[in-house]
């Protein structure tokens, strides 16, 4: 069979690899010729953390629409969306996290088939931690993740002062976004893709299936498409009829030279701030802070960045030796019910889709790309939360 990829970020890219493992044929399109989000992401592959973050949605739909903490929501952004956050409101709040975590948790498990299999080396770092300024806060975290709990003297020895302590899961990954999207763009080139970049693509549906996807004037058809778009789904899937009920929320990367200093031990999460800082090697340190639904704003002020990096350096001793290399911003894509959306396209027999992973899209991207290769193939789905994810519940 012949699979049409639209999106070639992280979630296109492992979709492409099971299909191509599978023996099929893949296009893989993609709107712009260079790594975009699935680069400025913090690199980390972490389903424990999945499920109850710090700063949840409940934090997130509150009235907050100040710039002093890492949550920012435009107000003119509720005003554009009122259906989105009237679902999110009602829905959001809890009841996702046991899918979430059980999609996350067998992705892991295929990232450590994926990187035991292929020789792709991305800074790839196996224990992850999150460190809380009180004691009693990761005391509590700790015993509803069951992971291990640290003190204040143990944070230290990984690179972070001013914190009570933090909790500690030693198989999940962090890895240098960067580095995994370019060698496994080659990866398929080498397993027969055909990758068009730059390319825009036009779906063309007819009778209840896509008959083909014009790109730059020229059709092509495939047996199956499969939308891995993200961010951008809501505006792609227009001319088709349906909403995936997703929008943007914003990410800041900031990059480091160390100067061989190791400036940490441990990837970490600061989970009062939700900033994460990796330390992918002995010369490159990333930090990645902030959520604001902005809409697909790319700037940020000097007041922002400057919270983010005043922040850090509370909690980084060796803070000052970091020189600063540059920075980028990514789109999470999200759905007002924290779920992605994976399967069927409503009212097509031939359309999949698979976006919403909001900022879990490196965690969950080889668990969804192998749901719907297991779709695709006719196989049987091995998540038992499968249908949590049907695109079906945003249908009109």
């Amino acid at each position: 069979m012949h699979v049409v990829i639209v999106g070639g970020g992280v979630m296109g890219m492992f979709t492409a690899y099971y299909l191509l493992k599978d023996g099929h044929a893949v296009t893989l399109v993609d709107r712009v010729a260079t790594a975009e989000t699935s680069v400025w992401n913090a690199g980390f592959i972490v389903p424990s953390f999945a499920g109850a973050p710090l700063i949840g949605m409940s934090t997130i739909l509150a009235p907050y629409f100040g710039r002093q903490g890492p949550v920012y929501i435009s107000l003119l952004e509720v005003l554009r969306n009122l259906n989105w956050y009237n679902i999110a409101s009602k829905k959001a709040l809890k009841g996702y996290e046991d899918a979430v975590i059980s999609l996350g948790k067998e992705s892991l498990a295929l990232y450590g088939d994926f990187f035991k299999s292929e020789s792709i080396e991305p800074d790839l770092k196996q224990g992850v931690a999150g460190v809380f300024i009180n004691r009693e806060d990761a005391e509590k975290a700790a015993t509803t993740s069951k992971a291990r709990l640290f003190d204040h003297a143990e944070a230290y020895e990984m690179g972070f002062k001013d914190v009570g302590g933090g909790l500690f899961f030693e198989n999940e990954l962090a890895i240098n976004p960067t580095k995994l999207f370019g060698e496994l763009r080659s990866r398929l080139s080498e397993l027969g893709a055909k990758i068009l970049l730059g390319k825009e693509g036009q779906l063309k549906p007819d009778r209840g299936k896509i008959s083909s996807i014009s790109i730059d004037g020229q059709e092509t058809v495939g047996d199956y498409y499969v939308l891995t778009t993200g961010s951008w789904s809501r505006e792609i899937c227009k001319s088709i009829g349906y909403d995936p009920h997703i929008l943007p929320a914003r990410g800041l990367v900031t990059l480091f030279e160390t100067g061989g200093e190791k400036i940490i031990s441990t990837p970490t999460i600061l989970e009062d701030y939700g900033i994460a800082v990796t330390q992918h090697n002995e010369t490159t340190l990333r930090l990645t802070g902030f959520f604001e639904m902005v809409n697909f704003r790319k700037t940020f002020a000097d007041s922002r960045k400057e919270w983010l990096l005043s922040t850090t350096k509370k909690h980084l001793i060796k803070y000052d030796k970091l020189k600063y290399v540059g920075e980028g911003v990514g789109y999470r894509p999200c759905t007002p019910d924290q779920l992605p959306v994976i399967g069927l396209v409503p009212n097509y027999g031939n359309l999949y889709i698979a976006a919403g992973h909001c900022r879990l899209g490196l965690t969950l991207a080889a668990g969804t790309a192998n749901m719907i290769r297991s779709m695709i193939n006719g196989a049987k789905i091995v998540n038992e939360y499968w249908n949590r994810f049907d695109p079906s519940r945003f249908a009109a």
